[in-house]
């Protein structure tokens, strides 16, 4: 099989691996819309008719918001772990922590300036990938 399969049992790890690469560094997100995202992910424990806990839950985006962005980046973690070699510590060097890297603490002009040197650079393959074919 090629790609992930994201079912009950690799949900949990996914998220778990996410917050463990971010609570410790190995991984920047630099998307305004997957860190939006990602505070709004919800985890909704599952009860039985009954009323008991059936010992399962619901991760996801909350009804009427996306979660896309933040499995994608999940499940890029998530592969990355569990490639040999991958997961090495984001900004594991000698220099030391900017604040203009630290996504959390970017400003509106920061994130806009971001996006369009984002776009910029999408426009630019996209024209190169053109003048290939």
């Amino acid at each position: 099989m090629l790609g992930w399969d994201t079912n009950r049992k690799t949900k949990p790890a996914m998220v778990s691996l996410m917050q463990k690469a971010l609570t410790d560094d190995y991984v920047k997100i630099r998307s305004k819309v997957a860190l939006d995202e990602m505070s709004a992910y919800t985890k909704t424990l599952l009860y039985s008719k009954s009323g008991m806990d059936d010992n399962s839950a619901k991760m996801g985006a909350p009804p009427g918001k996306n979660d896309d962005a933040c499995v994608a980046a999940m499940i890029a973690v998530a592969v990355s772990h569990y490639t040999p070699g991958g997961l090495s510590k984001a900004g594991n060097d000698t220099a030391p922590k900017q604040a203009k890297m630290d996504h959390r603490k970017w400003s509106s002009e920061d994130w806009d300036a971001y996006e369009k040197a984002a776009e910029k650079s999408m426009r630019a393959a996209s024209r190169r990938s053109r003048r290939r074919r």
